[in-house]
Parts: structure tokens; sequence; C-alpha cells
């Protein structure tokens, strides 16, 4: 499975791209080694065990270690068969389970940064995590053109690196741990459409188009709807729900509720209660305050929203909707012109997109059984 895949890519890494002659490490790929270990065994699932005991060995003997290869494998344990599961496999191209199996290590991990952060008081900046990953790949990744490319991207801040990620650690940042997951993943999905464009070019083929790019980003449409918007865009909060379910054993998810909010897996929530989290999303409401009282309002000075469950239905299969204009006429006269003529359109658009989004969840069975048809191998 993934979590294999992942060790098995890991395991080949040191055994084969480590010493590149028969010198010792330097400083500088000593300490990068070191780096990119402590945070495998940090910030990978306890399901990856032996992937976690061996990065401990050597983050504890790195210094033996980086003196020599026969010194490295030592800790390594006995040598696995190279054999990477289907998903990561393609008969045709060498090569392929071993870069599939680094991307989906690199993914795990970068899932992995939140958790950690959620449950230690050792917490990791997303800086600090995206920059061992850039310098392990620039180090011990045996491409030269992945490497140069993926350094180029990384270093001139391509996907919003410098904007997304940041070194601070506090509860109050908590949220936007999730862009190292998320810059990652947006990423690697650019690298499969350049690798498609660069094919088709090659081949004598039209530049793709939007949908000839959907089809190799991933998830696909059809495992994760919400997750992409027409156009291109994506939802955030959807594909970053996506990525960690995905990334991450459900029996070990931290739900610690760092940022206000709770996480709710597809498989627990029921479209009804999906429904009342976005109508409180639009501002705000705590979605544990709307399950809890059963009743979600969104307010401005003028409308109020309301979703009320009926007597003898507590699972709120008969939920109605409700809108009133209530005060209007007195909190006319107290708004500010201006202000007024900016808020009314914004107040249409929500209730629209609102409306939209309970027709559509209407029509849909929530997602189960999530599948990973994740094939996109190349790291570059």
């Amino acid at each position: 499975g993934m979590f294999d895949d992942a060790s098995l890519s890991l395991d080949f890494t040191l055994r084969e791209n480590v010493f590149m002659t028969k010198d010792p490490l330097s400083e500088e790929q000593t300490n990068v080694l070191k780096k990119f270990l402590d945070l495998v065994q940090k910030t990978v699932p306890t399901t990856m065990k032996g992937t976690k005991d061996t990065a401990a060995a050597l983050v504890a003997n790195i210094e033996d270690a980086a003196q020599s290869e026969e010194n490295l494998v030592k800790y390594l344990g006995e040598e696995k068969e190279r054999v990477w599961s289907k998903n990561c496999s393609k008969p045709h191209e060498a090569g392929a389970g071993y870069t599939c199996g680094l991307w989906e290590l690199f993914h795990i991990m970068t899932v992995g940064l939140p958790q950690w952060n959620i449950i230690s008081h050792d917490r990791i900046a997303t800086t600090d995590a995206a920059d061992t990953l850039r310098d392990f790949i620039e180090h011990f990744f045996n491409c030269e053109e992945c490497r140069t490319r993926f350094v180029h991207s990384y270093d001139s801040c391509q996907y919003g690196r410098c904007e997304k990620l940041h070194s601070d650690t506090s509860d109050e940042a908590a949220g936007e741990w999730k862009q190292l997951t998320l810059w990652l993943w947006e990423a690697h999905n650019a690298v499969s459409v350049r690798l498609m464009t660069d094919t088709r070019l090659r081949n004598g083929q039209n530049i793709p188009g939007y949908h000839d790019e959907q089809k190799v980003r991933w998830p696909p449409e059809t495992d994760c709807k919400q997750c992409w918007q027409f156009g291109g865009g994506w939802s955030e909060e959807a594909v970053y729900r996506y990525l960690r379910r995905h990334y991450w054993p459900l029996e070990e998810l931290q739900d610690a509720d760092l940022t206000g909010k709770i996480e709710k897996t597809l498989e627990d929530t029921t479209l009804e209660e999906e429904e009342e989290m976005a109508v409180a999303a639009i501002e705000d409401v705590p979605a544990v305050e709307a399950k809890a009282t059963g009743r979600v309002e969104v307010q401005d000075e003028k409308l109020t929203i309301k979703k009320t469950r009926k007597k003898g239905d507590p699972k709120g299969k008969n939920l109605t909707k409700s809108s009133s204009l209530g005060e209007e006429t007195k909190t006319a006269k107290n708004l500010d012109p201006e202000v007024s003529a900016t808020s009314k359109p914004m107040i249409v658009g929500a209730v629209i997109a609102l409306m939209c989004f309970l027709a559509y969840r209407k029509r849909k069975m929530a997602i189960k059984n999530l599948k990973n048809p994740y094939k996109k191998h190349s790291l570059m």
C-alpha cells in the first residue's frame, strides 16, 4: 500500500543515493541528512513504525553513519524486496515506483506536520519543514534535471511558498499549518501538468487545455468533486480534508481544536450536518455550536437565514429553511450609505452561494471509500 511504498522509497534512497563516492559525507550533507531523518521520525504515522525506528537510529548515530555507505547500511536492517504497489508501478517507465513512493513520503510528512504539532511541545515551523525537504532533494535526489527544477521552483517562491509558509508555531497560527500540505500538493500537480505538456509537445501534439490538464491533476473530480471549482480553482478546505484523510491513518488523526474549528471526516458527517456547517461558515459561526443547538443563524444588519430541526427529528432529515428581513426599517436608518451599498451585494452573493451548495449536496451522497489513483510518478 501507500505507506509501504513510501517506506520502500526511503530505504532505496538511503542505500543508493546518499553515498555517491567513497568519501565520507561533508558536514553540510551530514546536517541535511540528519534534519531530514529527524523530520521523518516526527511526521510519519506509527503505521510506519519501521521507518520511524530506522530514522531515529540514524539520527542518534549520524556521525558514524556519515563516514561510509557500509556504516549507514548497518542501521537500515535487512534490505527489502523492491516491489512497489500497483498504484506506484508503470511497467514501461523505469524508476516510476521509486519516485512515486518518494512523493508519497513527502505528502505523508506534510500532512503529518500538523499532527505532530498538535501533540508535541517541540513544534516544527512550516518554513523549516519545507527547507528540510528542499535541501534533501538538492543533495540526495539522483536526478540532476529534477533537482534543478525543484530547487529553482522553491527558491523563486513559486506556488505562493513565501507567502503561505511561516515560522510561527503558536496556537494562534495552527490554522496555517495546513499550508505546507497544500503547497506541496499544488507543486506536485504543477509537475504532473508540465510533464504531460512536455510529452505532448515532443509528440507533435497541441498544448493541452484546461480539461486535458485536469485529467492529470489529483485528486480527480470523480473522487473529490467539492475540491475543484470551474475554471481550475480549488477549495483549500476541501482539498486539505481530502489529503488529510488520504495520507494519514484514520485511527491516528488528531482533532485537537487549536483553531476554534472542529474537523470531521466525511465518513462520520451526514449531509445535513455538512449543510449546517456550510451555513455556519458564511459568517464563521462555529460548526460545533450549530450542531449542539440544531440551528444556524447567519445575520447581517438586515438578513437572517435559519435552518431549524423539527421536533422528533433529531437527525435533521426534514430541515426547514426560512429567511426574514428582521428590523429592516430601523437598521436602515442607522447604516452608513456607503457601507450599505457594499454589504448588500455581499449578502446576496453569500445567500446565492449557500443555496447552490445546498441544492448540490442534496443530489450527492457522502463520499466513502476514497481511492488513490495517484499515478503521477516523476518527481519533477
